[in-house]
């Protein structure tokens, strides 16, 4: 994703305790990567990556992104209220990788990126033939 979410977006969803949870600086980048990667995964079978800038995808990044910063704290356990937003987020993750959520605005793949090759009849049942059910 082309910068979609910035260290500074992560500095102030995290308020107060930012310089607790990241003492190292280089911690909050990789955090961000990580939550990016793991966005990608759930939307590269469906859209073009990088993704377009959303709302939605930066919440997504940022809440998995403090996720991984609140497991590092030693603290034993991430907050609840972030715990139950990781949760919506990977739910809605899913539900974005196996086609029932979709991403308005951002450019869907070809159907000929991800090409599975064999030998038989003629398809029936292609993307453009099922669009809208």
């Amino acid at each position: 994703m082309e910068n979609v979410v910035t260290v500074d977006d992560l500095r102030t969803r995290l308020s107060g305790f930012f310089d607790e949870l990241y003492p190292d600086i280089l911690l909050p980048e990789a955090d961000l990567m990580a939550a990016r990667a793991e966005v990608d995964g759930a939307a590269g079978m469906r859209y073009a990556l990088p993704l377009k800038n959303s709302a939605l995808v930066k919440n997504w990044v940022l809440t998995l992104a403090e996720e991984l910063a609140w497991s590092r704290s030693g603290r034993g356990r991430a907050p609840d209220n972030v715990v139950e937003r990781v949760g919506v987020v990977r739910r809605q993750l899913a539900e974005l990788a196996a086609g029932r959520l979709h991403l308005t605005g951002q450019d869907e793949t070809a159907a000929t990126e991800n090409v599975a090759m064999f030998e038989g009849e003629i398809p029936q049942f292609t993307r453009a033939k099922l669009t809208g059910y």
